[in-house]
């Protein structure tokens, strides 16, 4: 639709017609010069420009650059913004079916000591979150031995799954597994608090 500054840019090629000569302005009469500057205060969807005569082509060349100019939102499936966040998360149910098919690289990034008070989910590694980004870079100096003995995951893994405690750590650690190329990698946002607490129902 035209928006603002093509309306604007509308008014004032009518308005400068009218004060000096239809002939500058593709030889239109007051009369539809007039009209030019009613339809300018108008939304027109595109095709319905393309089929309106009466605008000179200088007009229509102006309101489609404009509309070329204006940046558009991203969409995404749900219109919201929130599609990409949320296809990089697992949720509980997903997590225990990975889980029992054994098709999973789980990673908790808390502190040892963390999850020497609480435990971890089954079939999970221990990577704390301020070794990953040296971990995932392979720079084996600046990793602890337990940390240095993992071996490094592909790239291309989708089933890649940080988790903390809750979701702050988990989607730290997300990001910074992006940054350095695992791009299929997700997280788990519900933590081990989620994951404690729907075990405890379930059993």
């Amino acid at each position: 639709m035209i928006g603002t500054n093509v309306a604007r840019t509308c008014l004032l090629a009518a308005g400068t017609c009218l004060k000096t000569s239809s002939a500058r302005f593709g030889g239109l009469s007051y009369v539809q010069l007039q009209k030019l500057r009613e339809i300018s205060l108008r939304k027109w969807t595109k095709s319905e420009r393309n089929r309106l005569c009466i605008m000179p082509t200088s007009v229509r060349l102006a309101s489609s650059s404009a509309e070329e100019k204006t940046p558009q939102k991203p969409q995404n499936g749900n219109g919201n913004g929130n599609g990409c966040k949320k296809r990089k998360e697992v949720i509980y149910e997903e997590l225990v079916e990975l889980i029992e098919k054994g098709d999973i690289r789980l990673v908790d990034v808390r502190e040892p000591k963390e999850l020497a008070e609480t435990g971890q989910i089954p079939k999970s590694i221990n990577i704390p979150l301020k070794q990953l980004k040296s971990f995932l870079q392979q720079k084996e100096d600046a990793i602890d031995s337990e940390v240095r003995n993992i071996p490094c995951p592909q790239k291309d893994d989708s089933n890649l799954i940080y988790y903390g405690l809750s979701e702050v750590k988990g989607l730290a650690a997300l990001e910074i597994a992006h940054k350095c190329g695992y791009k299929k990698s997700r997280h788990y946002p519900g933590g081990w608090d989620e994951w404690s607490k729907k075990q405890k129902k379930t059993n």
